[in-house]
């Protein structure tokens, strides 16, 4: 590992090489979020692997890249590396002997929490469909058919993830109770202290940044076999928002050395109505990202399809044009939508949704912002007019973790409109 013994100062971003949907990427972004480090992550791809291996020799993610031009590996070392050359905020416990048990662990969290973690995601039907059909979409280069690249991922990463690492028959049951105690556990502690060591975050909390939070991409796709149903029930999503691990790598604070608290910050994401009069500000990455085939959203937006991502209603804020917002609820005032569009001009901006505290921000008001859209299912499938051969799950009305049956349509033989 290459390193950099300067300071990494506030106006000189790193460079993240790492996906969303990386376990340790996500443990990465949120010990940079909760230093105040300021980072930018470019998309994995085969190419950028490529030009990573060409520095460091190492084919794993997420890499650093560092003002300086050295490089760094591997979150722990990297996490090591930071708390030696940036110390304030501090996140390594003053306490030689809470320091040891941090370390401990966050080394749980890292390399046994990887286990479960992979098996949920590859040894599903499901979350195997969901998962290759992203790598294949985003990782592969090459010209081979989409079918033939989501084959070639659902293989490889299950025989080297999953049973490469021992998840078998005789184990998984082993395994699966291991996790779910895990979350048992947390969920205990979380009850009496913000985080797992006290008050402000330590190694042990962004351990568990990773193999428990990206796990949200096996919660939109759930397994059918029903010894996963408890599992996918006790995902912490639906407790209150200081007691998850989500909610804590959204947002880690700690104190700062002279005083008051550095707040992690998350990316900030902007758009607005066709006119420009309302302004929409959202911070960190959406809880989910889809496109809607549902005959409401095909007759607000006049469109076959809807490209959407939702965010809890804390992240989302109108931050000009309230007075110009039109809202109407289909279904009334108790209504489970609230739509908002622009008076002047008609875009339609929100969605409320109440009943699950989140709000819906259509995406492609945001994508002059820098979000990268990358949808993980489509759903109200069954009710859309428009096939889309291209992979993605194909929910007949909504996944069962965001209130709806789970039910998924079969793979059409080709994309076009249904006659």
């Amino acid at each position: 590992m290459s390193v950099s013994s300067r300071r990494i100062s506030s106006d000189a971003p790193l460079v993240v090489y790492g996906t969303t949907a990386s376990y340790y990427t996500g443990k990465l972004e949120a010990y940079l979020r909760a230093k105040g480090l300021a980072y930018h992550l470019v998309p994995f791809s085969d190419s950028v692997m490529r030009r990573c291996i060409a520095h460091t020799g190492v084919v794993q993610i997420p890499q650093v890249e560092c003002p300086d031009g050295s490089w760094l590996v591997d979150s722990t070392l990297i996490m090591e590396h930071f708390e030696q050359v940036n110390p304030d905020p501090r996140v390594t416990p003053a306490e030689p002997a809470v320091a040891f048990i941090s370390r401990m662990i966050e080394d749980y969290a890292d390399e046994w929490l990887w286990r479960p973690a992979m098996h949920y995601r590859w040894s599903f039907p499901e979350t195997a469909r969901l998962m290759s059909a992203w790598l294949a979409e985003h990782l592969g280069e090459s010209r081979l058919p989409q079918w033939l690249k989501r084959r070639y991922w659902r293989r490889r990463q299950f025989r080297t993830f999953v049973e490469g690492d021992g998840v078998n028959a005789r184990t998984r049951a082993v395994v699966e109770a291991c996790y779910l105690e895990t979350l048992s556990t947390l969920e205990s502690v979380f009850a009496c202290r913000s985080y797992v060591l006290g008050e402000r975050p330590t190694e042990a909390d962004f351990g568990f940044c990773g193999t428990s939070s990206r796990i949200a991409f096996a919660r939109l796709a759930t397994p059918s076999p029903k010894r996963s149903e408890a599992v996918m029930a006790s995902l912490p999503i639906t407790t209150s928002p200081r007691s998850t691990v989500d909610s804590m790598c959204q947002g880690a604070v700690l104190p700062h050395p002279d005083g008051g608290t550095i707040m992690a910050e998350t990316q900030t994401y902007k758009g607005g109505c066709f006119c420009g009069a309302v302004e929409v500000e959202v911070k960190g990455q959406p809880a989910a990202v889809g496109i809607c085939h549902c005959e409401s959203c095909r007759k607000w937006h006049s469109a076959p399809v809807n490209a959407w991502a939702v965010w809890p209603d804390a992240m989302v804020k109108v931050t000009a044009g309230q007075d110009h917002l039109l809202g109407f609820n289909k279904q009334g005032a108790d209504g489970p939508s609230g739509r908002s569009s622009c008076k002047r001009c008609g875009g339609a901006v929100l969605n409320r949704k109440p009943k699950i505290g989140m709000t819906v921000v259509y995406a492609m008001t945001l994508d002059s912002s820098g979000l990268m859209f990358e949808p993980t299912f489509r759903c109200f499938y069954g009710e859309g007019v428009l096939h889309m051969a291209d992979g993605l799950p194909k929910f007949d009305d909504l996944p069962a973790p965001l209130g709806g049956s789970g039910k998924q349509c079969d793979e059409p033989a080709g994309t076009g409109f249904r006659r």
